[in-house]
């Protein structure tokens, strides 16, 4: 079945949510005005109006956007579908932020030192690194990625060609190389096996959810947040796994993975399509109570339960009722 993902299969397959203990590892800022800015090379970039000046805004909210928003990948890979992709992009800017690509910091000391060691935080000010053509390039991918996976899914061959053509013909990197082996690979397998087909189009999506992984997530050892003005009292038991993000391209990064790799703790509704989890939670959370589902689950609620059995079963009965 071919069908779009939406916010509720990201929530599905975000196994942070739902837990008291520590979840993401990413306060990110959202500021009351942005500007656009010039560089001298003439590549504009995005920033804070008034960046700093006596005259800079102010922050109006902060968020963790790796579970208070679980659905920031969906929306950022939908930018490129927009009727006005520049009025969506600063909307998407207005309300979560900059993606955070330009850093104020450098940690260690010595040259060596500073080309070795990541930043762990990036700034979420904006800067010259957040060029509106490196956001694009990165908004495409994801979409790109996000069209191969549910295309990948749908189980329908038409789709997935139609597909792998459109991402490799629209293909933006430059990488002809790469571009030429995976026409090749589609060309080469047999119409009829869609199976071959997937594989294509599987390997053409991880390699764009790779970079930001390797990029801007690393894994933490999380613990409760003790009350304010105390110290932590730390405990063996109390120390779990967590993510941690340098800013929201590796917190949208982190989202996609744990979609694409829970494949094998999930299943579709039978009636909408929609994903249903079984993945159990990270260790140290407590799952709510949507997370705790069957292994046999086939619907995702009642209403698709009632909605399947009326189509299939009760309206098709009626309907042989007046056939006699």
């Amino acid at each position: 079945m071919w069908r779009r993902l939406n916010r509720e299969d990201f929530g599905s397959s975000n196994p942070l949510l739902g837990s008291d203990e520590p979840r993401g590892r990413l306060i990110w800022r959202v500021y009351e005005e942005y500007e656009v800015q010039r560089s001298e090379e003439g590549v504009e970039f995005v920033q804070v109006a008034g960046m700093g000046t006596a005259h800079e805004a102010a922050a109006i909210d902060a968020y963790d956007p790796i579970t208070d928003t679980p659905h920031l990948f969906l929306e950022f890979a939908r930018l490129v579908e927009s009727k006005s992709t520049g009025e969506a992009l600063s909307n998407w800017i207005h309300r979560y932020g900059v993606p955070g690509f330009s850093h104020g910091r450098i940690w260690g000391r010595g040259d060596a030192l500073q080309q070795s060691v990541p930043q762990q935080y990036h700034s979420d000010k904006g800067g010259t690194l957040d060029s509106f053509e490196h956001i694009w390039d990165i908004a495409w991918e994801a979409n790109h990625a996000l069209l191969l996976y549910e295309a990948a899914t749908s189980g329908s061959l038409p789709k997935v060609e139609q597909v792998l053509e459109y991402v490799l013909s629209s293909d933006r990197e430059d990488d002809g190389e790469r571009r030429q082996r995976s026409k090749t690979q589609t060309e080469s397998e047999d119409d009829g096996r869609l199976d071959g087909l997937v594989s294509v189009a599987l390997s053409q999506m991880i390699e764009y959810a790779s970079g930001a992984l390797t990029s801007y997530c690393y894994p933490v050892i999380s613990y409760p947040d003790p009350p304010e003005r105390e110290l932590p009292m730390l405990a063996p038991d109390k120390l779990s796994r967590g993510w941690g993000a340098r800013n929201l391209l590796g917190a949208m990064g982190l989202q996609f993975y744990w979609l694409i790799t829970s494949g094998g703790e999930l299943d579709r509704c039978k009636y909408c399509g929609r994903i249903i989890s079984h993945a159990p939670s990270v260790p140290g959370s407590r799952p709510v109570e949507v997370r705790k589902t069957r292994s046999d689950k086939i619907f995702c609620d009642s209403r698709c339960r009632q909605n399947y059995h009326y189509h299939h079963r009760t309206k098709a009965k009626r309907q042989r009722a007046r056939g006699r």
